[in-house]
């Protein structure tokens, strides 16, 4: 693998962390794999995470659980169905 895949690689994950974080998984974190990979480990301070098929998902209940805002698609607390924009 040359510098410029690993550097590309090392982008997409840091996507996919920030897309972990945005979902409400605060505590999750990157690290290196066995073979020099990276691994996205989702945690929530509020709940036990749970990873099913790929998926990171929260408890349910959890205080920090979002979806998107069903008017213009921005992460929202899962108790509100609008953000402050769309209301």
């Amino acid at each position: 693998m040359t510098k410029r895949d690993r550097v590309a690689a090392y982008n997409r994950i840091t996507r996919v962390l920030a897309a972990v974080l945005a979902r409400g998984f605060d505590q999750s974190t990157l690290r290196t794999g066995l073979y020099g990979d990276y691994i996205v480990y989702p945690r929530c301070s509020e709940c036990e995470t749970v990873v099913i098929s790929g998926v990171a998902t929260h408890e349910n209940g959890c205080h920090n659980d979002t979806h998107e805002c069903k008017g213009c698609n921005n992460r929202i607390p899962v108790r509100q169905d609008y953000c402050e924009d769309c209301r």
